[in-house]
């Protein structure tokens, strides 16, 4: 006869029985455990920090970059229509409008993937 056991436990810690056994072993086992659990959840926080500031900062210059450029070409095509170029002037118009309906229209398409994402879920 044989007797089978299997216990799991998820966390960031070890399972209490085991937290307590650590300590039977060394003596300081569990302070040095929960330091290290600190310090990981420290630096977890401090990445998640950096990678959402760094995303907004993506953000604003690509829509500085998205408005200086329908503004120069806004300003090309008036002055092409002052010396005449209507039909160039029109088509570069045209183009302005068209980049400034596009990033109004999808300014943040990832937002919708993750709600579709999470609807099919």
């Amino acid at each position: 006869m044989a007797i089978e056991s299997e216990r799991s436990f998820q966390g960031p810690l070890p399972a209490p029985e085991d937290f307590k056994a650590y300590g039977e072993v060394i003596a300081n086992a569990p302070e040095r455990i929960l330091a290290m659990t600190e310090k990981q959840l420290d630096h977890r926080i401090k990445t998640e920090g950096n990678i959402i500031s760094g995303g907004l900062i993506e953000s604003r210059r690509g829509q500085w970059m998205g408005y200086s450029i329908v503004i120069i070409l806004i300003a090309m095509s008036a002055l092409l229509a002052i010396l005449g170029h209507d039909w160039v002037a029109g088509g570069m118009m045209t183009a302005a409008i068209a980049l400034a309906v596009v990033f109004v229209l999808h300014q943040n398409p990832k937002s919708e993937n993750v709600t579709e994402q999470e609807k099919n879920n």
